[in-house]
């Protein structure tokens, strides 16, 4: 409509402007309050911090408000106090005060006597009295201390105990700023979250509300507390509110005083398409407000599972006798582990007893007879509980003793009567009901006794017996049994007879079964007269009962049992009873619905499931079990035509012939239609325009029938009304008649387990004043889909309605499928600097169907802004999945780009497959990654959602660490499948932010790549790691933050890999190894040895301390073998136990303990959830306490420098660097560390870990619901010597090892790998020596590359009827699977090569009946030795190819057909083909040369039918060639070959097994490296050998048809060099040149290549101590710092660089002269000599020069660091009197060849290659393998230049001696200590003998030490007396394996005419290390 204004007046207009503007501001909205002129002295006033959204108590703040009044200096502070939760009190002090200023101080430096000290307040915030009106409390807002005045009433915060909270503003009616109509409820499922149903969708919600004449307005709202706060947006925030859709994208609200529009609320997507009704939902949980909505439903409580069973362990029992309850939840809610479950017991009736709960079972012992009737309540945190009873009776002792007797005289034939007995103490009952009026009645019609016994021991009772109203008391105590013989005309006679006692003998009639008996205890044994025996035949399997017979030779049958298995007599004579077996017949059973549209029926055979038809045993007693559809109910059974008239569901039936069952259904009684109830319904909340109502004139909206029975009306809503529906029962068609109207309920029951899919909720509509309450019923969207029927139900009794839905059926076959990008959570994974790994990629998932459908895959998680994920929905059983993710090259992720990182596999459900190596991933040049999978029924069935997620590694892992983690298994029940790994760093973090990313997880280990820091930042380190079970990753756990705090699982906060990370090496037994792989092993256990609440921490003593005594471990290294605390190797005995720790003098105990707040220590230290060892000693007395993390100090040193470090008071400085503790707990640990080094050093630990426990906010740590697990770091090194062992473990079924009972281990034929009772072979194939080896047992060394594994093989199935089912790894008795759950029965496998391993194959017995078709590789005395990858396919079809009956797929290794199957085949009666695939995959080198088979027999002959028999060839040889064979035959014939083996009692397995055999083709190969040695001689090394097929990176291959052409790759090429290298020289190895490849098709071929070599002079560097004026100064100049020398412009200096230069007249001329004199505070210091250091920290000496005038003459070998050295006497230089030498070690040097030129490795062929061994240019020889150990010699005789004064040696000798040591076993036991540190140490005290031996035999040439001397002419002696000197030794083991210690010495003869010998101190040397090395 169009309103004209034109005629209005100008003043008129100006009128409606200003009240136009007037009104916008009211409708805005204003506040008024009241005031009042002054504070009241006294009064309380509160600060509520709650809403604060910082940390208000950070920084030692305290709050107080200051008091005063305007324009006064008077003023007053007043201290708050904590009362409550963020809640603050404190009074108004005396004075009249206006004016309060609320402040938040620094409460340390805070002086309230002052008026204001600016420099001590945080914030404040200045209020009046005015401002306060009434209330009393002052609410901060969301910053500093501004705030608002509210009322509080107690409570925990938020300003009252009770906060309502309405939406205000323009919502549905115009504007109104006090409404309350809009109030929002607090949701029941969580406290604190409130919702409110606007019955609108967001199109509608982003409308306008008209204002009158004002026109149309945007609908703004925000919400209003009833404390008076108005919570808005922040700066337009709101202004998109449709964008803030679930939890996960919230819109904060703050609070503001005012609301002008720019903070306020709106939608606005007018167009948004969805009829979603929006509910508006409030979290006020969180330190912040959050506000939300939802379209279509909200969430309810998930119950804990569909139902709990109660069990007893026994009922009836007799009293005494102790009685277990058990209960079992039955499909426990998907997310929800056992140990969240809470169990509650409850005693509904009979007698009291005192129970024993303990988890899910209950202990009683009844003490009386009665009915015990008890109920259990399963519960769980944020779950529904559920519940159950069970009734177990107890009656007294049924022997002879006490019981009444009863008989009919011979002339009564019919008598009925009621027994009462009732005696002393206290009238117990005897016999009879509590109630006298409810006595039981009793009928006799025989003349046998009856016997009833008492059902409570008494000896002093009295009897009444009843008959027609008349009774007979009998009076007096009876010490035995009581006995009534009845004669008739009411005349009793009471004797005290004996009983009865009658023999019962029973048997079988041959020895086809066995029977057994209840109620006597054995054949021929007695019992009393009336005892009630029943018989069970056992018939062996292929045998049924024939009969039963009362004669041992079954001649006289027992009619009346028929051919029933059991057989029940009531015993009043001598009975005999015998039971005959016959050879039972086959039949087939049939079954199936009268109608599949109303239900369906299934069938078991015991547990074995049926399929109809079905051939079952004579005898066999089948299940049948009707499942009617929703709306349906079973009416009768039919079988084999005749109605059996019975509703019993399942029905079970004893086949003795051929039998058809028909499962009959019929329409539910629902109840008979009414006409006095109506169904209304609509579309909104507003009953009066609803569509289903008013005569149902709305053609879409039809009339439902409404159905009454058992007083409740039900209805059955159409598909079409499923989404959702508001709703009513009435007694007219219209709403006024509603009902109820008061009190409604809703109820959501029966609902399908684990699908949250009808959301039922109360609703209420005032139409004038008239309140109207009717139902809502809506289903969440992602579960629509699996909806069958809805029911409405109305109980007018209970003031309830139920929403019952069904589950399509569709839902139990398949799965849902998530494809993600990375981890996933809200908030973290791409917000400011937050990010997870789900930034570097995009996945996407392609879908095809077992019918080759294609199933399209839809983005399904939007997060942070981003979708993240894909989802595809009801992905059948059989289809294959291909997962494909690309990465983004432009990502940036912790310091990288996306291009750096490949994926490394996907983790699926927590398994990883598709994974690549590391040399794959970095090689990858596509920014694509793959994987396909198959998803197999047998894996996935107990899921309904597969997770897939790809894990991202860095390609180059230079700077990364292998982390592995072991012993998961023991956690898994608690953690789940999935395991993530969290690292940490200052910043940014390399796997994302919490919680990191899941660890690849396959081949028998879980690992994960952790970087050592943040890309470039090598400052960035990462800090630590934690393991968590990922559930803070938002698709592999739905719901709110609260739920997955509870079922978080965390490791403790550890840096001990910090620290083993940043190390490069350790000393375990003072031999530094390289760290390689760093490992944690859980230690999972449940004791709650130390737990985590205040006090309860170890003690000070091991007595006072709670331990579990069972799990104490011997403190050992990651090889087992033990070690002190400090990582040091105990030599000695490995295998040893705690009981022999136990024994030794001294040990120590370590306890950890869990939850240890390092933070309230010293901020960011470590954390709150840390471990702290308690080490106590062998007496019990605590020793020390402190971080484990602070002893692997002791892997950073030698032994000798912990001997010194120990001396030390103060810590070293990098004793716990960078662990961020304060200096004085870092100087308290180093105290602790030194005791424990002095005391214990060497000694043995045993350790008891932490339980697994949640944190209870010990130390004033944060309280977490989730569970914390300890567990223990170790490292790992290359070639420790370690073993891998094969063990074989049989059960009769796969249920046997979830339980491991009856499980057996095998042991081995000696000799072989095969099992003695399985007859399976299982064995390594890698290492071994040869290929054709077989071994259990392997000894080798440790390799941490992924190059090296331990692989296994086994067989698949066995002769003597076992099958394979998997290979596991056995670890602290925890077994780990090997391969995926996808190929659990693969028979190879292999795992990391880094530690001992015991890898465990396991079989089960072959089920009988079945045929079994394998496939594997030809491993005969005459197989080829190839390796390929074999699979099989079987299918079984009618000749036709009409129907198939069996398909295996392509599967690896056995297939397998069940005897159910085979029955099935052979009941079609048509003739059928099996077709057996082969697929042969080679590669590279490998070919397939054929097959070979065994058709149930172990015979293995060669395999090539000529009939039904083809192949085909398809791939190449770099990605596989695929050999195809199929084999077609007939399965009647080979079914009737092998009939006896396949049916009958003992029914076997027959096996047809195919063999491929596998050659390789043989490449020769030839290299030669030429190299020019030290002597300047060219020299030659030849090498030649085989290619190996399985080393696929040294060698190309090009195909040409048939040929192949084998090139060498450089790579290989290099690694055949040998080590050569030159004193003085730098020599590298040149590209290959030269290369020729082999050729297939050229007779003798052979791949050669040719590489040179090229050498170039080392230089060196020299380091002078300067000062400012360039001039040498000493170490004590702190002005002073290292300059680099140059000469000639170049710090770049020959080797062996001498600084000076002789002038011509024979004087010389020096580059580096120091100051002859220094002042040190004024006193003058004279120069002493150069002090010459291998170091810049001037830590190693290498020798002192000196030099009278400060010259440095010095020649330099090596990069040195040169020092100037002053003290306070003259300089001591060396007195020409002086006689001394020295001697520097430079380095050993190594020469080797095979040939001294070129010719024959020309002329060598592959024909050359037979005659290798004695081709001696191919072999080093005698003398091809030289050593060079280098040294600089220094001598000084009397200030003599020795080579002048004494040439020829005749007075002054020099020389050199060297002294053989042995050379020490290093810590590991495989190669040698080569620490010459070490040796130093060690032979220190043997020193002065090792001089008096150096001197004896210098002068006598004799010595009791092995010793070599060298005299040396001193005309080969410097100027300086100096010579650069080598010894030269073959490269032999006994010059090699040694230590050499030398010395220098002079000889000469002194002035006393006496022959001395001057020695230099000792340097020792080894050639092991060179003598040893490769390239």
């Amino acid at each position: 409509m169009k309103t004209k204004i034109s005629h209005l007046g100008r003043s008129t207009v100006s009128v409606i402007l200003a009240v136009m503007m007037l009104l916008s501001t009211m409708l805005i909205g204003t506040i008024s309050v009241n005031a009042a002129d002054y504070f009241t002295v006294g009064d309380t006033l509160y600060l509520d911090i709650s809403d604060a959204n910082y940390d208000a108590t950070a920084d030692n703040a305290g709050f107080y408000i200051k008091f005063y009044k305007q324009g006064h200096n008077d003023f007053s502070w007043s201290k708050l106090s904590q009362i409550k939760d963020k809640v603050y009190s404190g009074t108004v002090p005396t004075g009249e005060w206006d004016r309060a200023v609320f402040t938040r101080v620094n409460s340390q430096t805070f002086d309230s006597t002052k008026s204001w000290i600016a420099s001590t307040v945080y914030s404040s915030a200045t209020t009046t009295i005015s401002d306060k009106g009434n209330h009393n409390c002052w609410s901060l807002n969301n910053g500093n201390m501004e705030g608002t005045w509210t009322t509080y009433s107690g409570g925990s915060g938020g300003g009252s105990t009770s906060t309502d909270y309405y939406i205000a503003g323009r919502f549905k009616t115009k504007w109104n700023a006090d409404t309350t109509e809009y109030k929002f409820t607090e949701s029941s499922e969580q406290k604190g979250l409130y919702y409110y149903d606007t019955e609108e969708t967001v199109a509608s919600l982003s409308g306008q509300i008209p204002e009158g004449i004002y026109g149309n307005y945007d609908r703004y709202f925000y919400i209003r507390s009833s404390n008076g706060k108005y919570l808005t947006s922040d700066d337009k925030a709101g202004h998109s509110f449709q964008n803030n859709k679930n939890s996960q994208n919230y819109l904060t609200l703050v609070t503001n005083e005012g609301t002008p529009e720019e903070r306020l609320i709106k939608f606005s997507d007018p167009s948004d398409p969805s009829n979603d009704k929006v509910t508006i939902w409030l979290d006020t949980t969180n330190n912040d407000m959050r506000l939300y909505y939802t379209a279509g439903s909200e969430s309810s409580l998930t119950p804990v599972a569909q139902s709990v069973s109660l069990t007893a362990s026994s009922s009836p029992v007799q009293v005494g006798t102790e009685v277990t309850l058990t209960a079992s939840l039955n499909d426990r809610a998907t997310g929800l582990n056992d140990t969240d479950v809470t169990y509650k017991f409850e005693q509904t009736s009979g007698a009291t007893v005192t129970g024993i709960p303990n988890e899910n079972t209950y202990k009683f012992t009844p003490a009386t007879a009665d009915d015990y009737t008890f109920k259990v309540t399963a519960s769980a945190a944020n779950y529904s509980s559920v519940t159950n009873t069970v009734k177990v009776t107890a009656t007294s002792d049924s022997s002879d003793k006490y019981a009444i007797h009863v008989k009919l005289a011979d002339n009564v034939s019919s008598y009925s009567f009621s027994l009462w007995a009732y005696g002393a103490p206290n009238n117990t009952n005897a016999y009879g009901y509590n109630n006298w009026d409810s006595k039981e009645t009793f009928t006799i019609n025989d003349h046998e006794w009856h016997d009833y016994p008492f059902i409570n021991t008494i000896s002093n009772w009295n009897l009444i017996i009843f008959n027609n109203g008349t009774e007979k008391k009998y009076d007096g105590q009876y010490n035995s049994d009581l006995w009534v013989t009845v004669k008739g005309d009411n005349n009793y006679d009471v004797s005290t007879i004996a009983p009865t006692k009658y023999t019962v003998t029973y048997g079988v009639n041959g020895v086809n079964g066995t029977l057994s008996a209840t109620g006597v205890s054995s054949s021929g044994s007695t019992v009393n007269s009336g005892t009630k025996v029943t018989f069970t035949a056992n018939p062996n399997k292929g045998y049924a009962v024939e009969g039963w017979y009362s004669d041992a030779e079954c001649t006289k049958k027992i009619e009346s049992a028929g051919t029933n298995k059991t057989y029940t007599v009531t015993v009043n004579a001598d009975t005999n009873v015998y039971v005959k077996f016959h050879t039972a017949e086959t039949y087939t059973v049939t079954f199936n619905s009268s109608d599949e549209t109303y239900g369906t029926v299934s069938a078991t055979n015991g547990t074995t499931p049926l399929t109809s038809p079905a051939t079952v045993t004579e005898g066999d007693t089948v299940t049948f079990t009707a499942k009617p559809k929703d709306g349906y109910a079973l009416s009768d059974w039919t079988v084999n035509g005749v109605s059996a008239s019975s509703t019993t569901n399942p029905y079970k039936i004893t086949v003795n012939s051929n039998t058809t069952v028909v499962a009959n259904f019929k329409v539910e009684d629902s109840g008979t239609i009414v006409n006095d109830m109506y169904f209304l319904y609509g579309s909104n909340n507003n009953p009066t325009s609803w569509e289903g109502q008013q005569g149902y004139k709305n053609t879409e909206y039809g009339k439902y029938d409404v159905y009454k029975k058992d007083g409740k009306y039900i209805v059955t809503l159409n598909e079409k009304h499923y989404k959702e529906l508001y709703f009513a029962f009435s007694k007219d068609d219209s709403y006024v008649n509603m009902e109820p109207n008061t009190g409604l309920k809703p109820v959501n029951s029966e609902n399908p387990e684990g699908l949250r899919l009808v959301d039922a909720k109360t609703q209420e509509c005032y139409v004038g004043q008239v309140r109207y309450l009717f139902g809502r019923m809506s289903i969440e969207s992602q579960n629509s889909e699996y909806i069958g029927d809805i029911k409405i139900i109305y109980d007018p009794t209970a003031n309830t309605y139920t929403v019952k839905a069904t589950k399509d059926s569709v839902f139990d076959t398949t799965v849902n499928i998530v494809g993600k990008d990375g981890t996933i959570r809200a908030g973290f994974t791409n917000t400011g600097d937050k990010k997870t790994t789900a930034v570097l990629g995009d996945t996407e998932l392609s879908i095809t169907t077992p019918d080759n459908e294609i199933i399209n895959a839809s983005d399904s998680y939007k997060i942070d802004g981003e979708n993240r994920a894909v989802t595809a929905k009801r992905v059948p059983y059989g289809s294959t999945v291909t997962v494909k993710t690309t990465i983004n090259p432009d990502a940036t992720f912790a310091g990288h780009s996306g291009s750096d990182y490949y994926v490394k596999g996907f983790s699926i459900n927590g398994f990883t497959g598709g994974v690549l190596t590391q040399q794959d991933g970095h090689t990858h040049t596509s920014d694509v990654y793959e994987y396909t999978f198959t998803v197999k029924e047998d894996v996935y069935a107990d899921v309904s959602t597969i997770e897939i997620t790809p894990i991202y590694f860095l390609k180059n892992d230079s700077d990364c660490v292998t982390f592995y983690v072991e012993n998961f298994m023991d956690a898994k029940a608690k953690w789940g499948d999935t395991i993530a790994c969290y690292a940490y760093y200052s910043s940014d973090h390399a796997l994302g932010d919490y919680p990191g990313q899941p660890m690849v997880n396959a081949e028998g280990s879980i690992y994960m790549q952790i970087p050592k820091h943040i890309g470039a930042d090598a400052s960035n380190v990462v800090k630590g790691i934690t393991l968590n079970n990922y559930v803070w990753d938002f698709v592999h756990v739905s719901g709110d933050d609260k739920a997955r705090e509870s079922k978080n699982c965390q490791t403790y906060d550890y840096d001990d890999f910090k620290y083993l990370a940043n190390m490069s090496k350790v000393n375990s037994s003072d031999s530094a190894d390289d760290i390689k792989n760093i490992v944690y092993r859980f230690k999972y256990h449940t004791y709650n040895n130390t737990s985590a609440e205040a006090g309860n921490v170890p003690k000070d003593t091991l007595t006072g301390t709670k331990v579990d005594d069972t799990k104490y471990e011997v403190f050992v290294d990651y090889y087992d073998k033990p070690t002190d605390i400090f990582g040091t190797i105990i030599k000695g005995n490995d295998a040893v136990t705690v009981d022999t720790v136990k024994a030794q003098p001294e040990y120590l105990t370590i306890v950890s303990d869990g939850y240890v707040n390092y933070y309230k220590d010293t901020a960011n230290y470590l954390g709150q959830y840390a471990t702290k060892w308690y080490i106590y000693n062998k007496a019990g007395q605590q020793v020390a306490a402190l971080p484990p993390s602070a002893l692997l100090y002791g892997l950073t040193k030698s032994s000798t420098q912990l001997e010194n470090l120990v001396t030390q008071d103060t810590a070293p400085a990098d004793f716990m660097s960078d662990s961020g503790a304060s200096a004085d707990l870092i100087s308290g640990y180093w105290a602790s560390f030194k005791s424990l080094y002095t005391k214990y050093a060497g000694k043995y630990a045993i350790i008891n870990y932490e339980s697994s426990i949640h944190s209870s906010g010990r130390d004033g740590a944060i309280k977490q619901p989730g569970e914390r697990c300890d567990g223990r770091w170790y490292y790992s090194v290359d070639k420790a010597k370690i073993t891998g062992d094969i063990k074989i473990e049989y059960a009769d079924t796969l249920d046997s090892f979830t339980t491991m009972t009856g499980v057996k281990t095998d042991t081995f034929i000696e000799g072989t790998a095969t099992g003695k009772n399985t007859a399976a072979e299982a064995y390594f194939t890698s290492p071994v020596d040869q290929s054709d080896a077989r071994l259990t047992h392997v000894e080798t060394t440790s390799d941490n590359s992924e190059n090296f594994k331990f692989t296994v093989g086994a067989t698949s199935s066995t002769t003597s009827g076992y099958t394979f089912v998997g290979w596991y790894r056995l670890i602290d008795d925890t077994y780990k699977a090997v391969n995926d759950p996808s190929e659990l029965n693969k028979t190879t496998g292999q795992v990391a090569r880094n530690a001992n391993v015991v890898l465990v194959a396991r079989y089960i017995k072959t089920p009988g009946g079945s045929m079994t078709f394998h496939h594997s590789l030809y491993n005969g005395t005459n197989a080829g030795g190839g390796k390929a990858a074999t699979e099989i396919q079987v299918v079984v079809k009618s000749s036709d190819g009409s129907k198939e009956y069996y398909n295996s797929g392509r599967i690896d290794s056995t297939a397998s057909i069940d005897q159910k199957t085979i029955s099935e085949i052979v009941a079609d009666q048509r003739d059928a083909k099996i077709t057996v695939t082969l697929y042969t995959t080679t590669k590279n080198l490998y070919n397939l040369n054929g097959y070979y088979s065994a058709e149930n027999t172990t015979d293995i002959t060669a395999f090539n039918p000529t009939t039904g028999f083809t192949t085909n060839v398809s791939g190449d040889r770099t990605e596989g060639l695929v050999t195809t064979s199929e084999y077609t035959f007939s399965f009647n014939d080979y079914y009737n070959n092998h009939k006896d083996t396949l049916i009958g009692d003992n029914a076997g397995t027959v096996y047809y097994n195919f063999y491929s055999d596998i050659t390789s083709i043989k490449v020769p190969y030839k290299v030669q490296f030429s190299y020019t040695d030290r002597m300047g001689n060219q020299k030659y090394y030849n090498k030649a050998g085989y290619v190996d097929p399985e080393n696929t990176s040294s060698y190309t291959i090009d195909e040409n048809g048939n040929d192949v052409k084998v090139t060498l790759t450089n790579s290989f090429i290099l690694t055949l060099a040998p080590y050569e290298s030159n004193f003085t020289k730098n020599l590298t190895w040149n590209n290959p040149t030269n290369s020729k490849p082999f050729d297939s098709s050229v007779t003798n071929s052979i791949a050669s290549a040719v590489v040179n070599s090229t050498q170039s002079d080392r230089t060196i560097h020299l380091n002078v101590f300067r000062d400012n004026n360039g001039k040498p100064t000493p170490l004590i100049n702190d002005a002073g710092q290292f300059k680099l020398y140059e000469k000639d412009g170049s710090p770049e200096l020959p080797y062996g660089s001498v600084f000076y230069e002789q002038n011509s007249d024979g004087t010389y001329k020096y580059d580096i002269t120091a100051p002859k004199t220094y002042k040190d505070s004024g006193k003058e210091l004279q120069f002493m000599y150069w002090a010459i250091y291998s170091d810049p920290d001037c830590k190693n000496l290498v020798i002192n020069a000196y030099n009278s005038e400060g010259n440095f003459s010095y020649v330099a070998y090596d990069n040195c660091w040169i020092v100037p050295v002053y003290g306070e006497s003259s300089t001591p230089v060396a007195s020409v009197k002086d006689v001394y030498t020295s001697t520097q070690f430079m380095e050993v040097t190594r020469n080797q060849w095979t040939a001294d030129n070129a010719d024959s490795f020309n002329g060598f062929d592959a024909d050359s290659m037979t005659t290798l061994d004695t081709a001696e240019d191919f072999i080093k020889g005698n003398g091809e393998d030289k050593l060079y150990a280098d040294f600089v010699l220094n001598f000084f005789y009397n200030g003599k230049q020795l080579n002048v004064f004494d040439p020829n040696s005749s007075k002054v000798q020099t020389g050199i001696v060297m002294q053989k040591l042995e050379l020490e076993k290093d810590s590991i036991g495989v190669g040698y200590n080569t620490d010459m540190k070490y040796y130093a140490n060690k032979y220190i005290n043997d020193l002065p003998t090792a001089a008096e031996e150096a001197k004896k035999i210098i002068l006598t040439g004799e010595s009791s030490i092995e010793s070599l001397t060298k005299q040396i002419n001193n005309g080969r002696l410097d100027n300086k007396n100096r010579l650069q000197y080598y010894a030269r030794f073959n490269n032999t083991e006994t010059n090699a394996n040694c230590v050499y210690r030398v010395y220098t010495y002079i000889k000469y003869v002194n002035e006393s005419n006496e022959t001395v010998v001057e020695l230099g101190k000792p340097i020792y040397f080894t050639l092991y290390d060179i003598a040893n090395a490769t390239v």
